[in-house]
C-alpha cells in the first residue's frame, strides 16, 4: 500500500469524482421527482411524507451511529492491513443493526397513532399515514444494513463505488415512483420507490463486498466486551451527533407542521433540498477524506495529515463557496425552473438553511473529517454538544413566539456558533496550521458580497414566469456571478489562477479515466 500524501490525494480525487457523480444524479433525480408529487398529489401530500421520513429518521437515528463507528474502524484496520478485523468489525455491525431493528420496528408500530397525530394531517391522509409510518421504518433496517456493507466498501479506500450503487438504486426507486405517480397510485407510490431503493442498494453492496473483499462471511457477530471498551468514547460522541442532526433538521419539520399545517413540511422539504445542495459539493471531500486520513495517520502520522487538512480547508472553501453563491444569488429563478412557479413560503426557510449549509461545511467540513479519521473525536464531541445544548435553548425560547420558523432560525444559529466553538478548539488543541482557516474567512466574506451584489441587480430583473425564460437569465446571471466570485478569491489570495487549472485539469484527466 502506498503511504504517501500523493496517495491521499489520488484517492480522495478518484473517490471524490464517483461519489459527487452519484450524488449529482441521485439530485438530479429527486429534482424532478418533488415538483412531479407536489403536481399530482399536492403540497399536503408531499409534507405528509417528509413528516413520516423525519419520524423514520428520528427512530432510527441510532443506524447512523453504527456506520459511523463502523468506517472509523475499518478504515484504520485497512491502514494497518489487518483483514481480520475489518471482517469481525463488519459482522458486529450488522449484529447492531439487527437489535436496532428489534427495538425500534414494535414501538414505531405501537405508538403510530400519536406519531402521526403531530402531523395535523386531513382525515383522508391520516388513515394513509398511520399504517406508512411503520412500513417506512420497516424499510429503514434494510437501509440500516446497506450503511454497514458501505461502510466495509468506503472503509478500503472504495468509497466512490459504494456511492454509485447506492446512486443507482435510488435513481431506479425515483423512477419507479415517478412511473407509480403517473399511473395514478397515488400515496403509497413513495414508499414503493422506496422500498426498491432499499433493495437494490443491498443486492448492488453484498455483490461489492464480495469483490473487494474476497470470501467475506457477513452473518451477525456479537461484539466482545474489548471492541466495546475501544469503540464506546467514538459511539458515544457519534450518537450525539446522530441526536444533534435530528434536533436540526427533522425536529423543524415536525414542529413546523404541528405549528402551522403539514404544507409547511412540504414547504421545508422544497427548501431543504435545494439548500442541501451544499451538502452534496461537501460529499466529494467529505467521506474520502475520512478514510484517507486514518489510512495516513496510521501509516505516516501527523504531519501527512495536517497537509491534507491544509488541501482540504482550500478546495471546500471554493467550491462550497461557488455553490453558496449561485444558489443565493439565483434562488427565485432556480425555483421557477424546477416547480413552475415561485413559492415565496420557501424563500425564508431557504435562505436560513443556506446559511447554516454554507458556514458550518465551510467551518467545519475539513476538520471533522480529519478528526473522524484520526480518531479524535473529544473536539468534535465539545462542538457537537455545544451545538446540542445551543439548540434546545434556542428553539424554547424562539419557537413560542414565531412557531416553525423560529425552530429552523434556532437551528442554524446554533450551529453556527458551535462551529465557531469547533475551530477554536481545533486549532488550540492541535498543530493544525489556522492559517488555512482565515482564507475561510475571507470566503465567507467575499460570498456576502457577491450575493448581496446579484440580488441588488436581480431588483431590476424579476423572475420570469416560464421555465425555459428563467434558465436563459440564469444561466447568464450566474455566469457572471461564478466569474466575479473566482476573480475575488484570486485578487484576495484565497486560491490561486494555477491551483485552479490544476485542480481543472485532474478532474478533466479523471473523467476521462
Amino acid at each position: 500500500m502506498k503511504s504517501s500524501p500523493e496517495f491521499s490525494k489520488t484517492s480522495i480525487l478518484k473517490n471524490g469524482i464517483k461519489i459527487f457523480t452519484s450524488r449529482i444524479l441521485t439530485t438530479i433525480l429527486a429534482f424532478l421527482t418533488v415538483p412531479i408529487v407536489i403536481g399530482k398529489l399536492g403540497i399536503d401530500v408531499y409534507g405528509a411524507w417528509e413528516s413520516i421520513l423525519a419520524i423514520s429518521a428520528i427512530t432510527n437515528l441510532f443506524s447512523a451511529v453504527i456506520t459511523g463507528t463502523l468506517l472509523w474502524l475499518i478504515s484504520t484496520s485497512h491502514g494497518s492491513a489487518d483483514k481480520g478485523e475489518i471482517e469481525r468489525y463488519a459482522r458486529n455491525g450488522i449484529f447492531c443493526s439487527v437489535c436496532l431493528f428489534a427495538v425500534v420496528v414494535p414501538i414505531s408500530v405501537f405508538f403510530r397513532h400519536e406519531l402521526v397525530g403531530t402531523f395535523n394531517l386531513p382525515r383522508e391522509t391520516y388513515q394513509d399515514a398511520v399504517w406508512l409510518l411503520p412500513a417506512v421504518v420497516s424499510f429503514s433496517f434494510i437501509t440500516s444494513i446497506n450503511e454497514v456493507l458501505a461502510a466495509l466498501v468506503s472503509g478500503l479506500h472504495r468509497a466512490g463505488t459504494a456511492a454509485l450503487i447506492q446512486a443507482g438504486a435510488s435513481i431506479g426507486g425515483s423512477l419507479l415512483t415517478i412511473v407509480c405517480i403517473f399511473g395514478d397510485v397515488g400515496l403509497v407510490s413513495l414508499p414503493i420507490g422506496l422500498a426498491f431503493t432499499a433493495v437494490g442498494a443491498n443486492c448492488g453492496l453484498y455483490v461489492a463486498c464480495g469483490r473487494v473483499y474476497k470470501k467475506i462471511i457477513l452473518w451477525p457477530l456479537l461484539p466482545d466486551r474489548g471492541i466495546l471498551k475501544r469503540v464506546a468514547p467514538y459511539a458515544a460522541f457519534m450518537a450525539l451527533g446522530a441526536l444533534t442532526v435530528a434536533l436540526r433538521d427533522q425536529s423543524d419539520k415536525i414542529i413546523l407542521s404541528y405549528t402551522a399545517s403539514v404544507a409547511w413540511a412540504g414547504y421545508y422539504g422544497v427548501a431543504a433540498r435545494l439548500s442541501g445542495v451544499v451538502m452534496v459539493v461537501c460529499t466529494f471531500f467529505y467521506v474520502p477524506a475520512i478514510a484517507a486520513a486514518g489510512s495516513l495517520y496510521a501509516m505516516s502520522g501527523m504531519a501527512a495529515v495536517t497537509k491534507l487538512y491544509s488541501d482540504l480547508t482550500v478546495g471546500v472553501a471554493y467550491t462550497v463557496g461557488l455553490v453558496v453563491v449561485l444558489l443565493g444569488s439565483l434562488y427565485d429563478r432556480i425555483v421557477v425552473m424546477w416547480i413552475g412557479h415561485v413559492m415565496p413560503e420557501v424563500e425564508a426557510i431557504f435562505f436560513l438553511l443556506l446559511i447554516g449549509n454554507g458556514l458550518a461545511v465551510m467551518l467545519t467540513a475539513p476538520g471533522t473529517s480529519v478528526c473522524k479519521g484520526i480518531g479524535l473525536v473529544k473536539i468534535e464531541a465539545v462542538y457537537i454538544a455545544a451545538s446540542l445544548a445551543l439548540n434546545v435553548v434556542l428553539k424554547l425560547l424562539l419557537v413560542p413566539h414565531f412557531g416553525g420558523l423560529g425552530s429552523v432560525a434556532s437551528s442554524v444559529l446554533s450551529w453556527t456558533l458551535a462551529s465557531c466553538v469547533f475551530i477554536w478548539l481545533l486549532h488550540k488543541r492541535t498543530q493544525l496550521p489556522f492559517s488555512s482557516v482565515t482564507k475561510t474567512i475571507r470566503t465567507i466574506l467575499i460570498i456576502v458580497l457577491c450575493v448581496s451584489l446579484a440580488r441588488w441587480l436581480s431588483i431590476g430583473f424579476p423572475p420570469e414566469a416560464h421555465r425555459l425564460d428563467a434558465a436563459v437569465s440564469a444561466t447568464l446571471l450566474g455566469v457572471v456571478t461564478a466569474g466575479v466570485y473566482t476573480a475575488m478569491m484570486m485578487l484576495c489570495r484565497v486560491i490561486s489562477f494555477s491551483t485552479i487549472l490544476q485542480l481543472l485539469g485532474g478532474l478533466t484527466s479523471k473523467a476521462k479515466a
